[in-house]
């Protein structure tokens, strides 16, 4: 004969169980990220050209998320690649929302002759299981100095 204690435990189990599928705590947060099609070069006397950039993160799926790494290959206009190691950072997404990132980059790091940003980035979730990683890329055209 089954005792209460384990029909109770079985029960409230079930309870907690279809609650916790119910809600998003077992879902991925969603991360698009957004640049304008072309950066432009703004010429100035001490570094030639320069290309600012920011990267908008936007999450879709209602749960917060934290990008913690970057990695950055630029590609200029020869062909040639100047790849940046992955670095750590901490930028906070809230659930259906939008957070920005912002660099620049002059032509000691790329030739004038424009090329292109490969922008590499790892999220997960920040407060909710699973803090499974998830990896995502953006493509940024390097304007030609007019």
């Amino acid at each position: 004969m089954v005792s209460k204690k384990l029909l109770l435990f079985s029960f409230l189990f079930i309870i907690f169980a279809s609650l916790f599928t119910s809600c998003n705590l077992m879902s991925k947060a969603n991360i698009i990220a957004s640049v304008p099609k072309t950066i432009h070069c703004e010429l100035n006397m001490f570094n030639g050209c320069e290309w600012n950039y920011t990267i908008t993160f936007t999450e879709t799926n209602g749960i917060k998320a934290v990008i913690y790494s970057m990695s950055v290959r630029y590609k200029d206009g020869k062909g040639e690649e100047f790849i940046q190691p992955w670095f750590d950072t901490d930028v906070i997404v809230p659930p259906n929302g939008n957070a920005t990132f912002s660099r620049s980059l002059t032509n000691n790091n790329v030739d004038s002759l424009g090329g292109e940003i490969i922008f590499g980035f790892i999220w997960r979730n920040q407060e909710v299981f699973p803090y499974v990683p998830t990896t995502g890329k953006v493509i940024i055209i390097l304007e030609k100095p007019q």
